[in-house]
């Protein structure tokens, strides 16, 4: 049997937190099917809003890497996500590079 993929759209404070929920409820498996779990972000990384002062005055890094919060298990994809077709189960996004590209999914959140 093929994976399933999940799909979360957006790496903000709700995103992640869809992610953990889904990842902690599921387990990774659905109906006996492992979940392929994808990140789709605009940012390199998690900015930390609360501590936008911080760089100013110490110096201290905002970015955190995504690896930082999901070490393994969870593919990133730094893009915009320009189209959803939900008949299709397929959404269109533009990669960091600005190529359009398209992926297939069996779940999907945006947050």
């Amino acid at each position: 049997m093929n994976d399933l993929t999940c799909i979360i759209i957006g790496g903000g404070h709700a995103g992640l937190a869809a992610l953990k929920a889904i990842k902690d409820e599921t387990r990774g498996m659905a109906n006996g099917r492992r979940i392929r779990f994808v990140l789709f972000d605009k940012q390199s990384g998690h900015v930390r809003k609360v501590l936008l002062f911080r760089p100013a005055v110490g110096g201290e890094e905002i970015m955190i890497p995504w690896t930082h919060w999901f070490p393994e298990g969870v593919e990133f994809v730094q893009g915009t996500v320009t189209s959803v077709d939900s008949g299709e189960k397929r959404i269109r996004y533009k990669d960091a590079q600005g190529n359009d590209a398209r992926i297939h999914y069996d779940l999907f959140t945006t947050a």
